[in-house]
């Protein structure tokens, strides 16, 4: 494994209201986010540590949310590499979110990837559509990698 997803959607669905519950039950506060890094890190030196999170592209409350969390861990010391965009589609692609939100963590010297991208549509030549609009947000706005 190149990469471990440390923490996924540690945020409520829309955002706006802080941890979401799931996250809250397994702990997603700042000392939890930390140690789950921490243990990740110390397991594989090598691996690049990601936090996961949906949506972001298209909530800009989720968005600011998230970010303001990132550079928390960061300002700390709290090792983590890379933010990854989930990207759950359904009848249109993903408005050019990505752009800004990628650009603010790159700032912040992390990388972004876009993992879990899957399209909701059962006709197979508009899924594809879609897709192609993910993988072109995904290099306009300088994503390093797509796991699916």
């Amino acid at each position: 494994m190149d990469r471990w997803d440390v923490v996924s959607r540690p945020l409520t669905t829309f955002g706006g209201t802080g941890r979401s519950a799931t996250s809250s039950t397994i702990g997603s506060g700042p000392t939890t986010l930390e140690k789950r890094s921490g243990i990740a890190r110390d397991a594989d030196t090598q691996a690049g540590l990601f936090l996961k999170e949906n949506l972001v592209e298209a909530l800009s409350v989720k968005r600011q949310e998230l970010l303001e969390l990132v550079r928390d861990m960061v300002s700390r010391g709290v090792p983590i590499d890379g933010v990854a965009l989930q990207m759950h589609e359904t009848q249109v692609g993903p408005p050019p979110g990505a752009r800004p939100t990628s650009g603010d963590y790159t700032a912040l010297g992390l990388e972004v990837t876009i993992a879990e991208p899957d399209v909701h549509i059962l006709d197979p030549i508009h899924q594809a559509v879609v897709y192609g609009d993910v993988e072109s947000e995904a290099l306009a706005a300088g994503i390093t990698g797509i796991s699916v």
